[in-house]
């Protein structure tokens, strides 16, 4: 939570409703008696590291302006179908009492840039990219991604589809 003094109001009212649905759901867990949840989240929550990626331990293109290879965000981008993987594997391993946390990711960052290009190139379609410095979010992390040995070694889980333009193209196929 401490990220959150670096971010705008709209940002911090954001987070605010985000972890309080979170509190009424582990009430409603608590009085049924539901004792497994797992919570997703973007890897951000870790805040802006100077090493990377982030382990389990770390607490439109808006800006093209970062200390990164071609100046936009580089983030984790996971397949979707990776992601309920790592929840199966997580829901099988997890017991009442005890939290742990996981990195469900692909180890690999990606800049905004490039994601753009990836998809340009397997859509086969052009779309308008506006870049705007100007609107860049104040508190946007230059580079975020997750480091996934952790995961992979527990929960002897790995993501499947890790080539970006491969991912994409089980969306547009």
């Amino acid at each position: 939570m401490d990220t959150l003094g670096h971010m705008d109001y709209k940002a911090v009212h954001r987070h605010g409703l985000t972890y309080g649905n979170v509190v009424k759901i582990l009430d409603a867990m608590r009085i049924h008696n539901v004792n497994k949840f797992i919570f997703s989240s973007t890897c951000a929550t870790y805040g802006d590291h100077d090493e990377m990626p982030t382990t389990e331990d770390t607490g439109q293109i808006f800006g093209s302006n970062f200390p990164t290879r071609d100046g936009t965000c580089i983030r984790d981008y996971i397949h979707v179908v990776d992601l309920v993987d790592a929840f199966l594997a997580a829901l099988k391993h997890l017991s009442p009492g005890f939290i742990q946390i996981f990195n469900s990711s692909t180890g690999t960052g990606v800049s905004v840039q490039e994601f753009v290009a990836a998809w340009l190139k397997v859509t086969g379609k052009q779309i308008k990219v506006e870049i705007q410095d100007e609107k860049r979010i104040q508190g946007d992390y230059a580079e975020v991604y997750c480091d996934q040995s952790k995961i992979k070694e527990e929960l002897k889980w790995n993501a499947k589809f890790t080539n970006l333009e491969d991912s994409l193209a089980t969306a547009w196929n």
